[in-house]
């Protein structure tokens, strides 16, 4: 299966695992077969379509849970009235609530590991929006949420491999059959909360 072409998506992932030690194992061994240092990141666009496909297959063991939001930036610069347009920043925020949402409508979480790359007043914000958006999903719950450095977190990591594997795919532009396949199976599984490509 193949999808038509478009350039340069915008993806955002939630990536959900019941037992973060078994993933943090996974990573090490794969990080020990790709002839990484345990200490380096898997960073999706730095890595082969077989490395991406390798993580993926391995993963499966864990189940992962997978929230995502696909925006065509063609499609949003050629069907979207400019002022409708949201200012970058405000993009990653509303765009990062919005899967989250999608997420909590269907699980209860007990934690959940941010990028950094909402930073300062926005960051302190965004996680104060979140805990309340789980309170109201999942009343008289808490929920620990935390930034952290993508080094310093094997479910941030595996969140953008997952980004970039929905990337390529939604470029038209993979390579290996295997990995477009596993591609679909992940956006066709009933567990996961895939949106788009779609304009904004």
């Amino acid at each position: 299966m193949s999808v038509i072409s478009r350039h340069n998506p915008y993806v955002i992932v939630v990536a959900g695992v019941e037992d973060p030690e078994i993933l943090g194992r996974i990573f090490g061994e794969l990080r020990k077969q790709f002839g990484m240092r345990q200490s380096a990141e898997l960073h999706g666009h730095s890595m082969s379509e077989e490395m991406l496909l390798e993580v993926l297959e391995c993963t499966e063991e864990v189940s992962p849970v997978v929230g995502a939001l696909v925006i065509d930036k063609a499609s949003t610069r050629e069907f979207t009235r400019i002022s409708e347009i949201p200012s970058p920043s405000d993009c990653q925020v509303a765009s990062a609530l919005r899967v989250v949402e999608m997420v909590f409508a269907r699980y209860m979480l007990r934690e959940l590991r941010c990028d950094e790359d909402i930073r300062g007043k926005r960051q302190k914000q965004f996680l104060t929006e979140v805990k309340r958006r789980h309170r109201t999903a999942w009343p008289e719950t808490q929920i620990k949420v935390q930034c952290l450095p993508s080094e310093k977190s094997d479910l941030i990591q595996l969140a953008d491999v997952i980004a970039y594997g929905l990337g390529v795919f939604t470029r038209g532009t993979i390579q290996n059959r295997d990995l477009e396949r596993k591609v679909v199976q992940l956006r066709e599984r009933k567990r996961n909360s895939i949106e788009g490509p779609r304009a904004w």
